[in-house]
């Protein structure tokens, strides 16, 4: 079994990853505060994701799902950092769109805010994770990536 990492590519994003043991490591995205604006951050980012791979026994023991962003000249770059980052980087991706992996993964959660049924779906399909020291933002952003690292997972077999 291979490790898998979800990402959640917005500024407010995360990166999730969980390993064959079930164990899971969780960052929220790395980002470069620039005052005004916020980007995301190279080094960071890369450092999670080769951290990642050394743990799994490389990047070929990896599946790497990353949320494809709607086309909107505000999420492109974004969108854009991540393809560039994960090709340059070396990993193998696929990218997911958000309305895809939120019916296959909340899938019986009753609703229409994504943001609440990925909360009740991280409760109650792992309740281990314990998210108690990330603020709201960071705790929405890293539940995302958790949710498309099981959608990466259910549909990589």
């Amino acid at each position: 079994m291979k490790t898998i990492v979800g990402i959640d590519g917005r500024v407010t994003g995360a990166l999730a990853a969980v390993y064959p043991d079930e164990t899971w490591q969780v960052t929220p995205a790395h980002i470069i505060d620039c005052g005004r604006d916020k980007l995301l951050d190279v080094q960071g980012n890369l450092q999670f994701l080769n951290a990642v791979a050394e743990r799994a026994g490389g990047m070929g023991q990896m599946v790497v799902a990353c949320e494809m962003q709607k086309k909107n000249p505000i999420f492109g770059a974004k969108g854009e950092f991540w393809r560039v980052l994960l090709s340059l980087g070396g990993f193998s991706f696929c990218l997911v769109n958000p309305q895809t992996w939120q019916r296959d993964v909340l899938k019986g959660i009753p609703g229409t805010d994504a943001k609440r049924m990925a909360r009740i779906c991280v409760e109650r399909r792992f309740p281990g994770i314990d998210l108690g020291a990330y603020n709201r933002s960071q705790r929405e952003g890293i539940r995302d990536a958790i949710c498309i690292a099981a959608w990466a997972r259910s549909n990589s077999r």
